[in-house]
């Protein structure tokens, strides 16, 4: 008759007990999950993680049950649908995931028939030369999808790396939400020496072309010289106190608090 087996040895046993529990770890161990996009007429498949990471968007939209007909994005028969933009832009935001922000430098010329893009800012460091429209792309649809550090790394290379025109300028900062780009802007357009031309003025449209009108009338009325030109902090203070009042309601609730 065999004996049964004995416990095992002491030390042994020690060296089970001291052995550290095996967890994961709470920042690189990665969901690889992969999933199918349809952009415009063309299907993706590519991995969550970059996605859900950069945007609330994406991880809500991960994290919503499966509808009755079955997950969405498993297979090319039913991807995850996203309107709203383009393949181009969504190009754009996948290459700078994966190649990192060289992928928004140069590319060669493009032919002679594309729009030229704005003249590049002389006054910038010398170092690597970024494509416009590249980064136009990745802050629209960094915008779109609530992608605060794509779209500030956008702000920032653009800004840095390119001279915009005032208009220009104002239209992408009312697009896409740049408020220094829109105070920069009004501070040129209320400072220069000329007023808004018609075509300017219906540009901005009448309630921003009342607001600059207001603005230049408040700057020459406080002029205490007959000086042509204005000093930066009137013309800043101006801006602000027409441009981006403080509710006063909204500062006496928050001082209560």
């Amino acid at each position: 008759m065999s004996s049964l087996p004995s416990d095992p040895p002491k030390a042994d046993q020690e060296e089970l007990e001291e052995q550290p529990q095996i967890s994961r770890h709470n920042e690189y161990y990665m969901d690889d999950e992969l999933s199918v996009f349809l952009v415009e007429n063309s299907l993706f498949r590519v991995h969550r993680y970059y996605l859900a990471r950069e945007s609330e968007v994406f991880k809500t939209m991960f994290a919503c049950p499966s509808p009755r007909e079955g997950k969405e994005g498993v297979d090319d028969t039913r991807p995850i649908h996203l309107p709203g933009v383009t393949r181009r832009e969504f190009e754009t935001l996948l290459d700078y995931f994966y190649k990192g922000p060289e992928s928004t430098q140069k590319k060669p010329e493009p032919p002679a028939t594309s729009p030229a893009p704005p003249v590049a800012n002389s006054k910038a460091p010398k170092g690597p030369t970024y494509d416009f429209k590249r980064l136009l792309d990745l802050l629209k649809i960094g915008s779109f999808y609530d992608m605060l550090r794509t779209r500030q790394y956008a702000i920032d290379t653009i800004q840095s790396n390119f001279s915009l025109a005032i208009f220009d300028k104002l239209d992408l900062a009312n697009t896409y939400d740049v408020p220094q780009w829109a105070e920069s802007a009004y501070h040129a357009i209320c400072s220069r020496p000329m007023p808004l031309t018609l075509e300017e003025a219906m540009r901005v449209g009448i309630e921003t072309a009342v607001l600059v009108a207001e603005a230049r009338e408040r700057l020459y009325r406080n002029q205490i010289t007959f000086r042509t030109t204005f000093r930066d902090q009137d013309v800043a203070a101006t801006v602000r106190d027409v441009f981006f009042p403080v509710v006063e309601e909204q500062v006496s609730g928050g001082a209560s608090q």
